[in-house]
């Protein structure tokens, strides 16, 4: 008798659960929501980030859109680096560039020829990956620093 008892009180338990898990409502979204969804999704293109460095750049160096190509070697949302040149064949240099996302706005971290210095990178808004920018020059020192 008791097993019949437990199993009935089972069942009904088992059949509740059931029935609650198919009659559930879901869970309205409204519109702005689903943007704000979509919007954390969408990653930017190399192109999208080269476009906001070169703003920067543009801004650090009063350029003219246009004087200089901007590309982008390696991005993880966050952080990115890339190569800076001119756009007119004829000119020579460049130089190498890395750049870090705050409050939605690329930032220039550093840019140029040779190691980036460590006060530079230690004074940017962000804590810089080592992944990113292993080595550092300590002017202080004169010293290499293996980040």
């Amino acid at each position: 008798m008791k097993k019949i008892i437990l199993t009935t009180i089972f069942v009904l338990i088992a059949g509740a659960g059931v029935y609650f898990v198919i009659n559930k409502t879901p869970t309205k979204i409204n519109e702005r929501d689903t943007q704000k969804i979509v919007n954390e999704k969408q990653t930017e293109t190399k192109e999208d980030i080269a476009e906001e460095v070169g703003a920067a750049l543009r801004e650090k160096y009063d350029w003219e859109k246009g004087q200089m190509i901007v590309t982008v070697d390696k991005s993880d949302g966050s952080f990115a680096n890339g190569n800076v040149m001119p756009a007119d064949p004829n000119q020579m240099g460049g130089a190498g560039w890395f750049a870090g996302k705050v409050n939605g706005v690329w930032k220039i971290i550093w840019d140029g020829n040779g190691t980036p210095t460590c006060e530079g990178i230690e004074a940017f808004d962000k804590d810089v990956p080592a992944s990113l920018i292993s080595d550092c020059y300590d002017e202080n020192t004169n010293t290499m620093v293996k980040r």
